[in-house]
């Protein structure tokens, strides 16, 4: 039987939701194979194969070798449980492999050979993977665990590296009458990107490589594709400073070619193929009112509404009215004045925006579209951090430089389409508050427009409103520098670690830092707040002065651990929020590594953080799955 010790030793069950025990063997008896998807540090492709009892198992980085004689490293692994077979999860960040896991393929196999070296020849019998494939124990780099995995001739794939051109749209002068698709024509660079065994590949309509001039699409195409062997249509646009590559149509899937498919079928297959967790890559929004899309095209100064027809097939090269392109009106001309309003195109809404040049930050000539542009590309990082969590505006009555009110019941002026939740309110004796919820785009756009520079919500979610899901920890510097705010925050972290508890750190925007130790949703607030109130006057008894409870501001001096937040309708500023300060700095998720004492939190701005984003991702969804719990912590603080 194989072995499953390497495999625990690796992994605490109380950190990650992996299987630890040993499955049965299939129906028909077979041995069983599973290549999974694992979006990690590093994307690779895991190929396990059912021996003795257990999963032999192989990291394959990119994807898979899939023309004959192809051939990939493939680096050995442990063995690991039969469950994996059909394991698909999130491996919390931290924890070893910390990343998402997807089934790709899975399957009966047939070992063809199998050699005294250890040498394997297999044959797959998966829905997506066919043939026969050799894992060589080759030893590359004189490490042990290098193997190769390389693709025999059986099974294989016609290879089909053709370099498509682009279809192309009849221009028209309205929108066609029926049930048509209306997709935002963005007026980018029209590219065409393939991925080759996870190699990525772009080219411009010219049908010139264009690979190079856009790194940042090509690094991130193989994890924003949940698939190594394949061709897709778009068109790159530049938003605020970074590239995204909105993804239209898909040419070939796998060594199948779509052409002839309606484009119907070819839009299910690409919101299948499109993993929207990955920001500089986009599926395309396909709206049925056009009207409502041209009307906010106009508006944004967009190229136009794509219309097209959804039995339409994809001619390369080829123009065809079954595409029919609306283009706007020319934009103005430099002397004419801007319009006081815009309508922009938010999901599914639409969203007006008043006096969207205002200048919000004169001195870095930043307006208000500009604030709702940096939000509108963040979202798909900064949304689930708002999601389901009562919001309390902070409405700022003339931009981030002017007087603010709060406000917690969601405003009659609002639209009728944002949603609430009714949580009751000790400042009205019980009686229930009607918190608005941020939980898309065209709501997260109408706040900002309302003048709400950043963003606050609770610690806990609408459904379990007394179980926060994070422990926060406030750091803020009274009469000390910055970088004893950093000091601090490391003593903090090596604290909790003491305690076996994660922890993850982002700035304020301001001076100060804000540490969250994610936790399941079983304790209360009051639970919360008593251990983080322990932690931190541990820290102040052996931190040498450095850090401080005291309460008082007369008699506060050092870095200042607050815990009151911890607590029933208490909001904070959440991640990725921009603060109505000097420079509209952001409040910015960091790795510890980047904490260091001559970092400035104000150079963390709006064009830093996009670029931060585009590059990292979300370095706190980790926060949004807190399983730790508090209890083993307390008792080893006791």
């Amino acid at each position: 039987m194989g072995e499953l010790g390497e495999y625990r030793r690796k992994r605490d069950p109380a950190r990650t939701p992996e299987p630890f025990g040993a499955g049965g063997r299939g129906e028909d008896g077979r041995p069983r194979f599973v290549v999974q998807r694992h979006s990690a540090r590093r994307l690779h492709y895991d190929l396990r194969l059912e021996r003795d009892g257990v999963l032999a198992s192989w990291a394959v980085p990119k994807g898979f070798p899939t023309e004959p004689g192809s051939r990939r490293m493939a680096v050995h692994t442990e063995d690991h449980p039969l469950e994996y077979l059909t394991w698909e999860g999130e491996i919390p960040a931290g924890e070893y492999g910390g990343g998402t896991m997807d089934v790709y393929d899975s399957g009966p196999y047939e070992l063809l050979e199998e050699k005294r070296n250890g040498q394997l020849t297999v044959r797959l019998d998966g829905d997506r993977l066919r043939g026969t494939w050799t894992l060589v124990p080759a030893h590359l780099d004189g490490e042990e665990r290098n193997w190769l995995l390389v693709k025999r001739e059986e099974g294989s794939r016609p290879t089909n590296r053709r370099r498509y051109r682009p279809m192309l749209p009849a221009p028209a002068r309205r929108l066609p009458r029926g049930d048509w698709l209306h997709e935002a024509e963005w007026g980018g660079e029209r590219t065409l990107a393939r991925l080759a065994e996870g190699e990525p590949e772009l080219w411009n309509a010219a049908g010139a490589e264009t690979t190079d001039t856009h790194p940042t699409i090509a690094r991130t195409l193989g994890r924003g594709l949940r698939t190594f062997d394949c061709v897709v249509d778009g068109e790159i646009v530049g938003r605020g400073g970074s590239e995204v590559y909105v993804v239209r149509d898909v040419l070939q899937l796998e060594g199948e070619e779509l052409l002839g498919r309606a484009l119907g079928e070819r839009r299910a297959v690409l919101e299948e193929l499109v993993d929207p967790r990955t920001a500089p890559i986009r599926l395309s929004e396909s709206f049925p009112d056009g009207r409502a899309l041209l009307e906010a095209a106009e508006e944004q100064g967009l190229a136009g509404v794509l219309a097209r027809d959804p039995e339409s097939p994809y001619l390369p090269g080829d123009r065809d009215d079954r595409w029919r392109l609306v283009s706007v009106r020319p934009p103005r001309d430099a002397g004419e004045a801007e319009d006081d309003e815009r309508v922009i195109r938010a999901g599914r809404r639409t969203v007006r925006i008043r006096h969207p040049e205002q200048r919000w930050w004169p001195d870095e000539a930043l307006t208000k579209a500009d604030t709702i542009e940096y939000y509108r590309g963040v979202a798909p990082v900064l949304l689930p951090h708002l999601h389901a969590r009562p919001f309390t505006i902070k409405q700022h009555y003339n931009g981030p430089r002017s007087p603010f009110r709060w406000l917690k019941d969601l405003p009659p002026e609002a639209p009728d389409w944002i949603p609430v939740t009714e949580q009751p309110a000790k400042s009205r004796g019980g009686a229930p508050v009607r918190y608005p919820l941020v939980n898309d785009e065209a709501t997260l756009v109408w706040m900002v427009d309302y003048g709400c520079v950043d963003l606050h919500v609770w610690l806990s979610r609408a459904d379990k409103p007394d179980r926060p899901d994070a422990v926060l920890f406030d750091l803020d510097p009274a009469d000390v520098p910055f970088s004893d705010v950093v000091r601090a925050a490391h003593l903090l972290r090596a604290a909790l670690d003491a305690l076996g508890l994660d922890a993850y750190v982002r700035t304020t925007g301001g001076e100060g830092l804000h540490v969250l130790v994610p936790v399941a949703r079983v304790h209360d607030h009051a639970e919360a707040r008593a251990f983080a109130e322990v932690v931190a006057g541990a820290l102040a008894a052996t931190s040498d002065g450095l850090v401080t409870t005291e309460r008082t501001t007369s008699g506060r001096r050092g870095v200042f651990v607050d815990t009151k937040m911890n607590g029933h309708g208490q909001q904070v500023a959440a991640a990725y929020s921009v603060r109505p300060l000097p420079g509209a700095p952001v409040a910015t998720p960091l790795r510890w590594d980047e904490l260091v004492e001559d970092l400035d939190p104000r150079e963390l701005t709006m064009a830093v953080v996009r670029e931060r984003v585009d590059r990292l991702g979300d370095l706190h969804e980790p926060v949004l799955h807190g399983r730790q719990r508090l209890k083993a912590a307390l008792d080893r603080l006791v």
